[in-house]
């Protein structure tokens, strides 16, 4: 009985934290998006279409991507950081 009041409240509290951190995780991104898409002025629309895989040829868009990516850290000065391609290998 013990044991299954403790995987109870273990999963409770693992729900509780992952909860956080998606919210967490969403606001960062909120975050990162308003900064790029002000530092580009990029259509909102071109946005949500990439998302959906229909990329445009857009300079701002691609300065967008471009901004999001230097954000998170994957390109420095244009240039893929090969060591973090390497580390997400499927």
């Amino acid at each position: 009985m013990l044991n299954q009041v403790l995987l109870f409240l273990g999963v409770c509290l693992t729900g509780t934290l992952v909860h956080a951190y998606d919210e967490e995780m969403q606001a960062l991104m909120d975050n990162l998006h308003n900064e790029c898409v002000g530092q580009t002025g990029v259509d909102e629309s071109l946005i949500i279409n990439a998302r959906k895989g229909d990329f445009s040829e857009d300079q701002k868009l691609k300065c967008y991507m471009r901004c999001i990516f230097a954000e998170i850290g994957t390109v420095s000065k244009f240039y893929l950081k090969q060591n973090i391609i390497d580390g997400i290998r499927w």
